[in-house]
């Protein structure tokens, strides 16, 4: 099921960079590694969008420590609200991949404990 992430786009960067709000605007924070609570950077329940360096997958989580309803995403989403994840990430970290590029897409969701 791919409900999050565009195709075929390239912009370089690593890690997973995450916007307040959708379209990419009011970038706030990058990530390289895992955040069980983003309480600690203000980033709690606030953000609407985001990107992903290529080859790379990440977990969210609605929950915090990677608990609650939890997806497999890559690529970019430019409007989590279309994908009900808008202001409901609580925890994030990198499953996969490693390095360059903006890129990929796709989407894994599961929920209960992750």
């Amino acid at each position: 099921v791919n409900l999050f992430g565009r195709d075929g786009l390239s912009f370089g960067g690593d890690g997973i960079t995450v916007h307040v709000d959708k379209d990419f605007r009011r970038t706030t924070q990058a990530f390289e590694n895992r955040i069980p609570d983003l309480r600690s950077y203000g980033m709690d329940r606030k953000i609407s969008s985001f990107r992903i360096g290529n080859n790379q997958e990440w977990q969210i989580c609605d929950g915090k420590n990677y608990t609650g309803r939890c997806a497999s995403v890559s690529g970019e989403e430019f409007d989590l609200s279309i994908n009900g994840w808008d202001n409901r990430i609580r925890s994030l970290r990198r499953t996969s991949g490693s390095g360059g590029g903006w890129g990929g897409g796709g989407q894994k969701e599961r929920s209960s404990k992750c």
